[in-house]
């Protein structure tokens, strides 16, 4: 298969957008199938073709301010796709990509499907009984912020757990570690871009956590 068939491909799976929300268990099905797709057509690839890819840098516009449970989920995104990521905050929260230019799709791709998720799952446990027990106001923003929180860490975990688990049967079967491979032209290729990230050091905030709304589940949901 080509490299346009296979972008095409790509693009046809993500075409397939859920308009009407998008649940936790649909965000990992979502992410596993184009991943899927792109390894076999990487994996067939010889280290001499996969050097001559295109790299580019991608981005996800969250379009506000503030800090949100996305974040928990970027650093897991990027270890799932090969690509290295970092947070732009010049006006809105910006997470940006960079690798080949296929991961960095998927990444963008994937990083959408999670925000959809975290959001319209926070809406579903707007219904529970623990969100509505609660006064109105903070208490029900805290609320909601811990339940997305707890979503955001379940797909860090299981995106991450997803990637182990290919690199452990790739080894088993072809004896090649596609990910060293990767990772040694991203970060050449990343050196020629010339990026250059600022360590900002950000006051970390701490606060009692509601734990029976971070380890709320909805139906819908795993």
């Amino acid at each position: 298969m080509g490299e346009d068939k296979i972008k095409e491909r790509i693009r046809a799976l993500m075409s397939k957008t859920m308009d009407n929300g998008c649940t936790e268990e649909e965000a990992i099905a979502a992410s596993e199938k184009v991943q899927e797709l792109l390894h076999k057509y990487q994996m067939d690839l010889s280290n001499v073709k996969l050097a001559e890819s295109e790299f580019r840098e991608g981005e996800y516009d969250t379009t506000i301010k503030t800090k949100v449970p996305l974040e928990y989920v970027i650093n897991s995104i990027a270890y799932f796709t090969d690509t290295k990521c970092w947070k732009n905050t010049d006006s809105t929260i910006m997470y940006k990509y960079f690798g080949m230019d296929h991961d960095v799709l998927i990444a963008e791709y994937i990083t959408k499907v999670c925000d959809w998720a975290l959001i319209w799952g926070a809406e579903d446990f707007k219904d529970s009984e623990r969100y509505n027990a609660a006064p109105k106001g903070a208490a029900r923003t805290r609320l909601k912020y811990d339940f997305q929180l707890g979503m955001a860490t379940r797909l860090s975990t299981r995106l991450r757990a997803m990637k182990d688990a290919q690199r452990k049967g790739d080894l088993e079967t072809t004896g090649r570690d596609l990910v060293v491979v990767k990772d040694q032209l991203v970060e050449s290729a990343w050196a020629e871009h010339g990026i250059k990230l600022s360590n900002r050091g950000g006051r970390s905030s701490h606060r009692r956590t509601d734990y029976e709304a971070y380890h709320a589940v909805i139906s819908n949901m795993l």
